[in-house]
Formats: structure tokens, sequence, C-alpha cells
């Protein structure tokens, strides 16, 4: 073992010698990506108190704070002081309550604490963010450490988030959003000015709370007594934005009077590594004007109702895989538009167009949304091996199972039951079919057989069907064209993503074509891309039938270009070399891209090509 983690270390300092990519830079995204990388794949503590260590270094340019903000970087750092953060609070609030904390942990703490403690300092984008986390109490929390250098750390942050910027009109204070910061203050404040300023985190973190109480008296409600003789020194930084008041919550706190001997067992450490200037030390002696209170007003659970929505409505969106399940409810309201503009549209749909349209929308997110969920939950052991779902919800721990079940239910019922009463029974059993086809066979098949591509396709192409049965209330030619394109679409699609992340499927154990046959993988994709043109120019003469020549002119000019391209862009992917690395992945990320141009162009032509046909008279 000490073999393995010297060479873990060693890699580190040598990656760290040869990435001296520029800040903001694509090489440095990818520095920064190992990092996270490596620090969730590692169990060794020292390694990962290496690396805590560098991405806190990192935080302190603001040039690399968009890729810091991209790579949830302030996530990890919040993971890290969670769990230390409520036992040192329950220690020294709540009687009974022992202090266990592993002294790794606590190493931890404060690189993750050094590292927020830089991106607080470095631009008020990452203010605001910090603000608005869930678990921002923790950083209150880590305050009653007895570490000295995480005090200090915590403190700085504090500092940094809560300082009145001198443009901002709207402000909330400290002593309003977290009142129990001014009592620990205060503590710590009554000790320290009895003691000898022998040591430097001492001194240290006696003048991080004179500033701490400062912040907290800058609006009038929250003025403190303090010693006229002591004079308030500036401190200048940046403020934070306008924040969010909250209820609080009352605990009760007993005994908990800093005495001199309990202050002079605090660990003296090394100072604040990451402070962005140096605070200034006085000589003055502090007294606090009333004695600390025996109630404490803290905030640890129960955050601004608006934090609460976006936290739950961000895990709703993960869990749904927002932009999937968009592309989904897009597809389906194309293909419903496509036949309300033809002659077979139903009388149902005409009289109440508009209430079915929003009940075929929200019931087909509903149902996604479901499906969505239940693939996350089977599919945890192998999401967490990947870079690119390793950051799901349930992967980290942002909700358990049982809840994400309970929601993929909820969503499957409520789903159902708006397309069964507000639109037909059709689209109800084409939604059911598609989301047992997704979780009970595509989704299980991914670990068995290649096939699980063609599968999985199917799957893509019901929610046009849905659509068109929505207006309709039966399929017919022109939703089987629709499916069929969006069908062939996915294989040229789906064969280029797949091939930049054949380690990672590997990895994982999926039985992918990319993996288990490259060059299969290959001719795939340029064969349905050329089916793809096919499938339009056979949907141009059907809808120059049904619809008018507009139509059929609009669908077979107007998606000539994106068919040219992505038939191109396949053969380019089809001639490339495998052994190759960068000639393939170049290849096909440009094919990925082709598709993602495709399709929008060739829907967004159908349907002004079908509404053009209408106002010429061809209906």
């Amino acid at each position: 073992m000490v073999f393995k983690k010297n060479n873990k270390i060693s890699s580190i300092n040598q990656r760290k010698s040869t990435n001296r990519s520029v800040p903001g830079s694509f090489g440095r995204l990818q520095y920064l990506q190992n990092l996270v990388n490596e620090y969730q794949q590692t169990e060794i503590t020292e390694h990962k108190e290496q690396i805590l260590a560098n991405l806190a270094n990192f935080c302190y340019d603001s040039r690399n704070g968009p890729q810091l903000r991209q790579l949830r970087v302030i996530d990890l750092f919040f993971d890290c002081i969670l769990e230390p953060s409520s036992a040192w609070f329950k220690a020294a609030f709540q009687s009974g309550s022992n202090l266990k904390v592993d002294e790794s942990e606590a190493r931890l703490v404060e690189f993750a604490l050094g590292g927020l403690s830089n991106l607080s300092a470095s631009s008020p984008l990452n203010r605001q963010e910090i603000l608005n986390h869930i678990h921002l109490p923790c950083i209150v929390a880590c305050a009653t450490s007895p570490d000295s250098t995480v005090v200090v750390h915590s403190l700085t942050i504090i500092i940094h988030l809560f300082t009145r910027c001198p443009n901002s009109e709207d402000f909330i204070s400290l002593g309003t959003r977290f009142p129990a910061i001014i009592q620990i203050a205060r503590q710590y404040l009554h000790s320290y000015c009895q003691l000898p300023l022998t040591t430097l985190p001492e001194i240290h973190k006696r003048n991080i709370n004179e500033k701490v109480l400062s912040t907290c008296s800058q609006l009038k409600s929250d003025k403190l007594d303090l010693n006229p003789q002591s004079e308030s020194l500036p401190y200048q930084l940046p403020g934070s934005l306008t924040d969010q008041n909250t209820s609080t919550v009352d605990v009760e706190c007993k005994n908990h009077f800093c005495t001199a001997e309990k202050s002079q067992s605090l660990g003296s450490t090394s100072v604040n590594k990451w402070a962005s200037s140096p605070l200034v030390t006085s000589s003055s002696s502090f007294s606090p004007s009333t004695p600390c209170p025996t109630t404490v007003d803290l905030v640890l659970t129960q955050p601004p109702a608006v934090l609460l929505f976006k936290h739950y409505a961000s895990i709703a969106a993960g869990l749904s895989k927002a932009r999937l399940t968009g592309l989904v409810v897009s597809t389906a309201l194309v293909g419903c538009g496509l036949a309300a503009s033809t002659s077979m549209v139903s009388p149902e749909f005409l009289e109440n167009c508009y209430s079915t349209t929003i009940c075929l929308a929200l019931g087909t997110t509903l149902t996604s949304s479901a499906a969505n969920s239940i693939n996350q939950i089977i599919e945890i052991p192998y999401d967490s091996q990947m870079t690119r779902t390793r950051n799901r919800v349930l992967v980290r721990g942002l909700t358990t199972p049982g809840r994400a079940a309970l929601f993929a239910l909820a969503c499957t019922g409520s789903g159902l039951s708006l397309l069964y009463f507000g639109v037909n029974p059709l689209v109800t059993s084409l939604a059911a079919v598609n989301m047992l086809l997704y979780t009970c066979i595509y989704t299980p098949m991914k670990q068995i057989s290649q096939v699980n591509t063609w599968v999985g396709a199917w799957v893509g192409a019901i929610p046009p069907l849905m659509g068109w049965a929505a207006a309709t209330g039966q399929l017919q030619c022109g939703s089987i064209i629709l499916a069929c394109l969006l069908y062939v679409w996915q294989f040229p699609h789906f064969m280029a993503l797949s091939w930049n992340l054949r380690s990672e499927y590997s990895k994982a154990g999926y039985a992918m074509t990319s993996i288990i046959n490259p060059d299969l993988c290959k001719r795939v994709a340029l064969r349905y891309s050329i089916a793809s043109s096919l499938v339009c120019l056979a949907g141009a003469g059907c809808s120059a039938l049904s619809l008018g020549p507009w139509a059929g002119c609009a669908l077979g000019i107007g998606s000539l270009p994106a068919n040219i391209g992505l038939i191109y862009y396949a053969w380019k992917f089809a001639k490339s070399n495998s052994n190759v690395a960068d000639g393939s992945s170049a290849a096909a990320r440009r094919l990925f891209r082709a598709t993602l141009f495709h399709l929008p162009v060739v829907m967004i032509t159908v349907l002004l090509g079908s509404y053009c046909s209408i106002n010429s008279g061809h209906m």
C-alpha cells in the first residue's frame, strides 16, 4: 500500500510539472477534470489532501472560475465539510454529544475551506454560488471547530460573503441570515481578550472575529456595544450579492462558555494559507457588553424557501434528464403540429386543441421523467464509473434511490392519467409501451448486447407517433415516416457519441458497437445517414400528395443541405483511421455536431412547409 501511495503522489507531482496550461484554456479544464476524477477514485487520504490543496490553489485565480463551476468543485468542497462540521456543532451546542472527528477528516476540511475561501475572494459569481448553496450553514458550523485554522478559514469565508458591497443597495446582513455567528464570535472574543496574545493563529482568529462582529454591525439592527477605546480599522473585502432572508431555529446552548483553559487547549496550527489579504492585528482589548445568552438562533437545517425550491428543482431536473426530456417533448409536439395541418385531424382535437396540446406536453414530460429516473436508479453502479455520468444526482448522493423511485412513481401515475383523460387512450398506450421498452428492455440490454442501440432507437421514434395520434386519434402514413426519420437519425448521433466514450463504456461494462466492433460502428453511422436522407425524400413525396407541392418542396429542398452535410461527415468518420486516436475522435465530434444541426433543421423545414401549404389553400 505504501508503494502504491507513493506512486500515485509522484504521478500527481509529475503531472503538475508537465501541465502548465493557460487559465481558462481547454488544457486547464482537462487538468482540473483529472484532479476531480482522481479525488473521487482514490481511497488514500494523503492523496486526497494533496488534490484538494491543488484545487484550492487553482481557486485563487478568477480566470479558473468558470471551469471550476462547470466541474462543480464547490460541491466537492462542501461534501468534505458536511459531516465534520455537523459533529463539531453538535459537540459545541448540544448536550450529551461527543466530539468524534477523525484527524484526516479535519485536514480535508481545512483544505476544502481554503478552496472556498479562495473562491469567495476571487469573483462575485463564486460568492453568489456559495451564498445560494444548500449547505452554506456548514461553513458557520465550522466556526465551532476546535482547530484554529479551520475557524480562521470559516470566518474568513463569512466575511467575504457578507461584507457590504459599496454599490449594493439590497443587502441582508450576516446577523439576519445566521444570528448564531454573532454569539460564536462573541464567545471567542470573550475568551481571547483574557489571554496573552502569544500565538499567531490565536491572534488571527481573534481579529477575524472582530471583523465578523463589525460585518454584523453594518445595519443599525445589529449594533454592538463595543469598547469605545477600540479603534475600528478599515478592512476592505469584496461584498456579497443580494441574499435571501430566512427563518431561524432555536437551539438550546447549555454550559457553553469558553474559558481560558479551554481556549489554551485549542491546537495551534499553521496560518491561513489562502487569505486574499492579511488581517489587521489590533492590540486593543475587546470586551463584550453582554454575556453570552443561553439560547442561540441558528439556521443549519432550514435554508430560505427559494433555495430549497431551487435545490429540489435541480434534483428533479437531474432525475428527469431535462435536456433529453426536452428533446422527447419537442418531437412529440412536432408530430402533433404536422398532423394538425392535415385533413386527417380529428374533430375532438379541433374543439380542444390548446388543452390537448398542453396535456400532451405535460404528460410526455412526466412519463419521460419517470423512465429516465428508473434508468438512473438501475445504472447507479455503472454511472459512478464514467466521467460523463459521475455527477448525476443519485451518484453524488443528492437524493436516495427510494426517493427517486417515489418521484418516478408519481410522474408515471400523473403522466399517464394526464394523457388518458386529457388526450386519448392511444397516446396513453404508446407512452406506457415506450416506458416499458426503455426501462425493462433497453436499459438491461446495455450490459448484454450491442443490439441495445437498435432497441433504444425505437424509444426515440415513438414520441412523434404520440404527437400524431394526439391530433388524429390514429396512426397513419405520415406518422410512420416521421417515426422512421427519428429512428434512423439516432444511429449516426449515438455512434459518434459513443466513439469518444469507448474507454468509459468499456470500464462500466456496457456492450456498445464502438467497443465490440469499431468498424461496424463507422459503417452503421454512414448507412443510417444515407437512410436519413432517403426518409426525407420519401417524406417529401408523401407531403406533396397529402399537403400539396409547397410541403413536398420545402421538405425535399429545405432539408437537402442538412442531409448532404450529415452524409459528408459520416463518410469522413467512416474513412478515418481507427488507429489514429486524434483523427477518428475529431471526425466523430464533427459528425455528432452535424446530427445536432440536422434534426432541428429538418423538423423546422417540415413545419414551415406544412403551414405554407395551409396558407396557400392546398388543404
